[in-house]
Formats: structure tokens, sequence, C-alpha cells
């Protein structure tokens, strides 16, 4: 979960990625399995995880972050809801073809 929430926050709070307001799709894969974690529970599992990064990268001077946003409310635990970009968290199982989520983001949110 921390290599994913580390990969989640870079996402989240490169500038280009702000400005541009690209929508990110959190496709929770593999929903077939009976060991597998609904996507709400995913979902705050990730949250916390960025809120972790998110409250030791703010102890990191600003000089050093020169590409970065600021990610979520200030004094607040961070969610997904805080961002500039669209963000959308949703689950399926490719082995099964039940991908109806990420066909209906591209649909969405992809442009030709």
């Amino acid at each position: 979960m921390q290599a994913s929430a580390e990969y989640l926050y870079d996402i989240l709070t490169k500038a280009t990625v702000v400005k541009k307001r690209i929508p990110v799709l959190i496709f929770c894969n593999k929903t077939d399995k009976v060991t597998a974690h609904s996507k709400e529970f995913i979902k705050k599992q990730l949250e916390k995880e960025v809120n972790k990064l998110r409250e030791s990268r703010n102890a990191i001077s600003s000089a050093d972050i020169s590409d970065e946003v600021q990610l979520g409310l200030p004094g607040e635990a961070f969610n997904f809801s805080q961002c500039q970009n669209k963000v959308i968290v949703d689950e399926g199982a490719g082995l099964t073809g039940d991908v109806s989520a990420v066909e209906q983001f591209i649909r969405e949110y992809v442009k030709p």
C-alpha cells in the first residue's frame, strides 16, 4: 500500500498534472478473489498513507520541492475529494472481464 501511495502522491502533486486537471482512476483489481478488499477499504488505506506522506513531505523546505502542488487542506486529514484533479476509485476483475469501470472512465475522460 505504501508504494502505491507514494506513486499516487507523486502524480497528485505534480504541477503539470494538477494544472491540466488530469483525472485519475484508481482501479482495484481482482475483486473476484475471496481475499479481495473492497474499494472503500482500499480508498481509506490509500488516503491514510497519502496523508502520512503529505505530513512528512510538508516538513521538507519548499525550496526542495520545485514541481509539487500542495495536497489536501491544511489541518485536515487527507481525502481524495480535496484533490484538484478528479480522483475515482472503482473496482473490477480483469481476469473475468469485469472492467466496466475502466471502460466508463475512458469513455468519459479520454478524448480522441
